[in-house]
């Protein structure tokens, strides 16, 4: 490839990738609860998950490590008020083991690419809760929340950012690997070295730590006994991060989103239709991202869908 000013780097025009790992792990959970009283109980468990390692597209050795969990939870369930409320709410704590995130790195076969790579220990803490209230015997309000706390402990990984004369464009700590400073742009990248990057004490990428689900959802019964539902939801969530630079361009600010129902359920349930619309407000959500290479703070960024609708149409045999 070549830049306004020279080679940037020459990667091969091909290379075959030839690695084999196995992953293997046992899981479980254990919980103890006890009732309080008739309409509300309390809990606690402890569980613990794996998600399988794999193969990055690179030549040997390209293997990451498999991710674990250990997750502790406490909480209560409850209802009240001739069961028309029901409250529950929750405690987590959730310990992960080589946490797998995609970073703009380093190949083996030369240049750059969105690598997998384990970043460490990380921490993600927080509180959930959870309301449904009967207003009428037409009528249900609903709420969730949720407050998470999130850190990466240990997470450094090698950028080729930038190939240029400049520090890379992010708010973690950086180091450069030799060459100390780095030469004029776009020479290969064994000339301008790389350099090391450090996120350790950053929050997770997209893991807003407010997330917030409210609903209402009206029933009108027919004379048939039929029924037409009503509900509007609305999804709001704080802002964060949707990649690992931490800068301006990949920060999904506040949001909210609005979907809305309206659906006919026969009088013996056999079939119901419903007219939907997600994302009323047609908001442009960032869900995932990265930095260009060459333009620093340049984001290349994915988006939620916008606004959709439609007609869902179910029969029961």
């Amino acid at each position: 490839q070549q830049g306004p000013t020279g080679p940037i780097y020459t990667p091969p025009a091909s290379f075959t990738a030839v690695d084999s790992a196995t992953f293997g792990n046992t899981t479980g959970k254990a919980g103890i609860e006890y009732d309080v009283a008739p309409g509300s109980l309390l809990y606690a468990t402890f569980s613990t998950g794996f998600r399988a390692g794999g193969f990055n597209n690179d030549i040997a050795p390209n293997v990451y490590k498999p991710e674990k969990l250990a997750s502790y939870t406490i909480g209560s369930k409850n209802r009240f008020f001739d069961n028309r409320l029901q409250a529950n709410l929750e405690l987590f704590y959730w310990d992960y083991t080589n946490k797998q995130e995609n970073v703009l790195g380093v190949r083996n076969a030369g240049g750059f690419a969105v690598l997998t790579r384990n970043i460490g220990s990380a921490i993600d803490k927080g509180v959930s809760a959870d309301f449904k209230y009967l207003l009428t015997k037409s009528d249900t309000f609903s709420a969730q929340i949720e407050y998470l706390n999130t850190n990466y402990k240990d997470f450094n990984y090698v950028s080729p950012l930038p190939l240029a004369a400049v520090a890379p464009t992010t708010n973690c700590a950086t180091t450069r690997i030799a060459p100390a400073v780095a030469p004029p742009p776009y020479l290969p990248l064994a000339v301008t070295g790389t350099t090391m990057v450090n996120c350790s004490g950053k929050p997770f990428i997209r893991a807003p730590k407010w997330t917030a689900l409210v609903g209402y959802q009206h029933v009108f019964a027919l004379a048939d006994s039929a029924q037409i539902i009503a509900s509007a939801n609305v999804k709001f969530a704080s802002a964060s991060y949707i990649a690992t630079d931490y800068i301006p361009s990949e920060r999904q600010t506040d949001y909210a989103l609005v979907d809305l129902n309206l659906g006919y359920k026969s009088s013996k349930g056999r079939w119901s239709a419903t007219a939907f619309v997600r994302n009323l407000g047609n908001v442009a959500v960032l869900t995932s991202g990265f930095e260009h290479p060459y333009v620093n703070g340049l984001t290349y960024s994915t988006l939620g869908a916008p606004r959709t609708y439609g007609v869902n149409v179910r029969y029961d045999f």
